[in-house]
């Protein structure tokens, strides 16, 4: 098919060999503002926390205040979570 993406994926050595060997499946990564939304943490947290429960193939990153995830995720973070700390918050009036 002309125009359609490759359909061959490139592996970095260093993947395969922390798969013992086996090559990776493609893992789809998304970063998640953890301090957005109308509820802020509480309910982005807990949604994530939801999602990479049923969804063991997709990393989640959130992005925020490390001390203020950590308290709503507990600890240890969830296998599939990884926490990106953001000191600074914008707010819906700044631009």
């Amino acid at each position: 098919m002309s125009g359609s993406p490759a359909a061959s994926v490139v592996v970095r050595p260093e993947l395969a060999q922390r798969a013992g060997g086996r090559t990776p499946a493609f893992r789809q990564t998304i970063a998640l503002d953890a301090m957005g939304g109308d509820f802020g943490p509480d309910v982005v947290v807990a949604a994530a926390r939801m999602f990479a429960k049923q969804n063991p193939d997709v990393e989640l990153i959130l992005v925020g205040r490390q001390d203020q995830i950590e308290s709503r995720l507990g600890k240890p973070v969830p296998k599939g979570i990884r926490i990106r700390h953001a000191s600074e918050t914008v707010a819906m009036d700044e631009l």
